[in-house]
């Protein structure tokens, strides 16, 4: 059975296959947590190394652009689990914006 501060909770986190959203799902999982690694990349890699830990981990593919693949992926997290109880939302979608769609206006002081 699973101890730690957050045992018997279950959490999601999006854009968890890299980076900061990986260090989110390792560290709720290192505290107990049954942890859904959802990401448009590739999140079997981090899943496997929280179970690789003695966690409990499932990869799911998700969008968080699209409501049914985000759907498909809570629905996912409940039959693995039976339930969600927390919800990291780190999938950065500003990353794919291009820079000229920013206003001067609205840019920090001294860059413009």
């Amino acid at each position: 059975m699973a101890t730690g501060r957050l045992a018997a909770r279950v959490a999601i986190v999006t854009g968890a296959a890299q980076g900061l959203g990986a260090t989110y799902a390792e560290a709720l999982a290192a505290e107990g947590a049954r942890v859904c690694v959802a990401d448009v990349l590739d999140a079997e890699p981090v899943a496997a190394a929280i179970r690789g830990a003695g966690g409990q981990a499932i990869a799911a593919a998700c969008d968080v652009t699209d409501p049914a693949s985000v759907r498909a992926m809570v629905d996912a997290t409940v039959r693995a689990f039976d339930g969600v109880d927390i919800l990291v939302n780190n999938a950065a979608l500003f990353a794919k914006l291009a820079l000229s769609r920013c206003s001067r206006s609205r840019a920090p002081s001294g860059t413009g």
